[in-house]
Order: structure tokens, then sequence, then C-alpha cells
């Protein structure tokens, strides 16, 4: 029941997060990782019930989908289905044992199977049984394993000799890559300066526009002046005419300061609007080709430009932990939350990735967080239900699922989760697993086939 009980977690972690973060996670490899469960399940309790030819056939379908699963998605938790295959094969053959003092109970294509199985292991005996007479006895062996063993010394030299090129690789690609980004860095600052040599030339062009412009209005000054000949007789009327003059320059001087300031102002914060957006399309491009250290480098230019910027400095930090910068992703991590009162969907994020990185207890300190920061929120609920399944504390984990429905009554993704702990279990209740199971499906969940045929 121990062992049943881990397989759920199991299971229950690649479904919910599937469920989830649907964009994230292969929904196919999901669904067969399932039907494999479920025909491992239906074996154990076959074998159970004392019928081994049928546990026997359902082991053997478990390790043909295990086998699908090995070949067709390598990458996809290789370690846990090698264990499950290994588990499923040696449960397979302690049937075999159990029932060859009783073959007569066996039906006609258990019989044909163990035939073919017995088979084959003579076929592989007796080809070993001839490689063997063909060899030398005696010293000849002898010389084979001492032969054996300088071709391994020899072979574990060139590995060595691999490890260090590789190493040397690495470095160089290593230093290659800081100076790809040291020159992206300067390209970056060379168009900043080109644009804001553009900025000041445009500036010059105006000021000499404005300047003619006063040139104009100084001869049409004078030319009043000239004009203010005759009136020199009348030196107060002159004087009048000449202070009125000076003012009105003074305003004019006022005046061409204000809108020269504001302008360039204006074009300043355009360029930074510019430059702004370029780097944030920069930084979105590089998230989608998963690119993770253009990704942290662009969204930390990005804060260092606007330090005000807290959603620039949590993505910098995520992207620096994708690409192993653990010093720098602490840094920026830490100004965030000495800054920001994160939301709870941003700590429930957090807690995802801690959570693929097996940090179970950093990933249970931001989803109880983000259940602190929002008690009202059913997603921050269930996420912490499934960090309680990865941690192995099931009654937590149902708690917090039955809290998401308290919150939400219709919340698909909690009520899948309990029809699931309820179908396979360690306290199975297929009746409260079948109405949890319609009310999921009402919700809009998809239907899961492997489920279906369990609670059929």
């Amino acid at each position: 029941m121990e062992k049943s009980s881990k397989h759920i977690i199991v299971l229950l972690v690649c479904l919910v997060f599937a469920s989830l973060f649907g964009e994230e996670k292969d929904s196919k490899v999901s669904q067969a990782w399932l039907d494999g469960y479920l025909k491992m399940s239906q074996a154990e309790s076959l074998s159970s019930a004392g019928q081994p030819g049928s546990a026997a056939a359902a082991y053997r379908e478990a390790i043909a989908v295990l086998d699908r699963i090995r070949r067709d998605y390598p990458h996809w938790n290789p370690q846990m289905i090698a264990y499950r295959l290994a588990d499923c094969r040696m449960k397979l053959l302690e049937l075999q044992l159990r029932t060859q003092g009783s073959i007569e109970t066996l039906g006609v294509e258990d019989l044909k199977r163990q035939l073919r199985v017995e088979i084959e292991k003579n076929e592989r005996l007796s080809e070993e049984l001839a490689s063997l007479r063909s060899k030398r006895a005696g010293a000849g062996i002898t010389d084979q394993v001492s032969l054996l063993k300088s071709e391994l010394d020899r072979l574990e030299t060139q590995l060595k000799i691999e490890q260090l090129k590789s190493a040397s690789r690495r470095k160089q690609d290593a230093e290659n890559e800081r100076a790809k980004l040291e020159i992206a860095d300067l390209l970056l600052e060379k168009q900043e300066m080109m644009e804001a040599i553009r900025v000041q030339e445009e500036q010059m062009r105006e000021l000499s526009w404005k300047l003619k412009v006063e040139q104009e209005k100084v001869k049409t000054l004078l030319s009043q002046l000239a004009d203010a000949d005759v009136w020199a007789k009348k030196g107060k009327a002159v004087d009048a005419l000449k202070a009125e003059n000076a003012q009105l320059q003074e305003i004019v001087g006022r005046l061409q300061e204000s809108i020269g300031g504001y302008e360039s102002s204006e074009r300043e914060r355009q360029v930074a609007r510019e430059n702004k957006e370029r780097l944030q399309a920069q930084a979105l491009e590089a998230e989608k080709n998963t690119d993770a250290a253009s990704a942290a480098r662009y969204w930390h230019l990005l804060y260092n430009k606007d330090a005000d910027d807290m959603l620039a400095a949590l993505r910098a930090s995520f992207w620096y932990w994708n690409a192993d910068d653990l010093v720098q992703s602490k840094e920026l991590m830490d100004r965030y939350f000495s800054r920001i009162q994160p939301q709870s969907n941003q700590l429930v994020m957090l807690g995802r990735v801690s959570l693929d990185q097996n940090l179970n207890d950093r990933a249970l300190a931001l989803t109880s967080m983000a259940v602190a920061c929002n008690p009202g929120s059913a997603d921050a609920r269930f996420a912490l239900g499934t960090i309680f399944l990865a941690s192995g504390d099931h009654g937590l984990a149902e708690r917090c699922f039955l809290k998401a429905l308290e919150l939400d009554k219709g919340h698909k993704d909690s009520l899948m989760a309990l029809a699931l702990v309820k179908a396979s279990g360690a306290n199975i209740d297929l009746k409260e697993a079948k109405e949890y199971y319609r009310r999921a499906i009402e919700a809009g969940h998809p239907r899961q086939p492997a489920l279906d045929e369990v609670l059929k």
C-alpha cells in the first residue's frame, strides 16, 4: 500500500502540473504515463485477487506502454521510466515462477507466451555455449583477460584526454560567449550614441532656423530704429521704444529657452522609450528561443535603465537561474522582494520553477507565501496541495484540494486531483471518485480515458 501511495504521488504531480501549466508539458506523454500507471495498478489488484494469468497480461501491457514512452520521449523522466520497467518485469517474472508449479491452471495464450519465452532462453543459452566452446581454455583465457585490461587502460587514458579537450572546449566556448555578449553590449551602446547624435543634429538644425528668424527680427527692429531717427528730438518716445524692444527681446529669449528645453527633454524621453521597447522586444525574442543567457542580460539591462521596473528584475532573476548564474539570480531576487510585495500568481510561478529544479523546500516556502498573500485564491491552495504531494504528505495535499473547492466549488483542477486520489490512493472510494470526476468534467476539465476505464 505504501508503494501504491508513492506511485500515486508521482502520477498526480505529473497530471496536475500538466493541467495547471499545460503549455510547458506534453499532454500526450502525460496521458501515456497515466495509461501505464493504471495498467500497473490493475495488474497488482489482479495479482492480489489470485488471478495470475490476467495479472501477467496486464503487466505485459504496462511494459509495452513504458517501452513506447522510453522510445518516443527519451528525455521525459528517464530514471523513473527505467525503474518502473524493471519493477514490472520483476513482478512478471515472479508471477511466472509462482505459476510454474500449476501450469494446468494457465490459459492457452499464457502457455504459448511462456513457451516462447523458454524457447528464447534456450536459444540464448545455446549461443553462449557455442561461444564458450570456441574459445581457448587456460592460458588463452588469461591472455584475453590481459588484453582486455590493456584495452581498458588505453580507453581510460583516451577518456581522460577527451575530458581535458572537452573542458578546454567548454572554457573556450564560455570565453567566446562572454566576448559575444560584450560585443552585443558595445553595439547596443553604439546604437544609443548614434541616436543621441541624431537628436543633437536635429536640435542644431532647429537652432539654426531659430537663429535666422531672430536675425530677421533684429533687422526689422533696426529698420524700425532707423525710422525712429526722425523722432530723435522726442527722446522720451525713442527711449520708450528701445525699452519696449528690450523687453520684447527678453520675452522672446525666455520663450525660446523654455521651448528648446521642453523639446529637448521630450526627444530624450522618446529616445529612452524607443530604446526600452527595443530591449523588451529583444528580451521577449530571447525568451521565445529559450536563450537563457541573452534573455537574462536584456532584462538586466532594462532594470539598470529603470530601477523601478521590478518586473524586469524578477524576469532577469528567473533567466539567470536557468542559465546557472545563481549569484546574479539571488541578488536580483533579493532586490525584488525588498521592493515589491509579490502577487500570489507570481509566487505560484516561482514555486513551480523551484519544484522543477528539485528545490522542494523553496517551492513549499514560495507557495505558502502565495497562500498567505491571497488566502482566498483557489489556484494558490491547489498549487500548495501539489507541493505537499511531491513531498509525500498525502493528507495535507487532500486538505488543500478540499480547501480550494471551498473557495471555488467549480475549480476543475482540484476536482480532478481528488478524483484521482479517491480512485487509486491509499483509501480507495470509487463512489466519491466518480462524483469528483463528474464535477470536474462539468467544470470543463478534459476527460481522461484511462480514468473512464477505471470508474466505468
